[in-house]
């Protein structure tokens, strides 16, 4: 081989390489996610996957004002989710059957590991809608 062919060669591996490095995609840790029709980017918060992740939500009138629409985080992750209603309801979470009970004004906890993959609906029984989902990705 000639001297041209094996520089074109050298510098085309370290292109590859750096483009490899550059490019290559990085892990991401667990996240909360909360998604709101006016800005997606605004609500968006990353936690470890390794410390309880706590939600907070807030509703009125049996429609949620403040917190995350979806949660999103990685199987095995605990999780702490705090409610506070005006109105007196049960909030249940599907896939789970966890069920809270909410008094008007009072703040009112679930705590558990998120155990199963899937999605999940968050969902008052009385106002008959739902709140918000929770998306449990599968360990890697």
């Amino acid at each position: 081989m000639n001297f041209r062919a094996i520089l074109f060669i050298l510098i085309s591996a370290g292109a590859l390489a750096l483009l490899f490095i550059v490019l290559k995609p990085t892990p991401q840790p667990s996240i909360v996610q909360g998604i709101s029709a006016e800005n997606d980017a605004a609500n968006t918060e990353s936690l470890p996957a390794n410390k309880p992740i706590a939600i907070e939500l807030i509703i009125e009138s049996g429609v949620l004002t403040s917190g995350p629409k979806r949660i999103q985080l990685s199987q095995g992750s605990e999780i702490i989710i705090t409610v506070t209603s005006d109105q007196r309801d049960e909030l249940h979470l599907h896939g789970y059957d966890h069920t809270l009970q909410l008094i008007p004004g009072e703040p009112a906890k679930l705590l558990f590991t998120a155990s199963h993959s899937g999605r999940f609906g968050l969902e008052l029984h009385h106002a008959h809608g739902e709140l918000a989902v929770l998306e449990v990705s599968p360990r890697p």
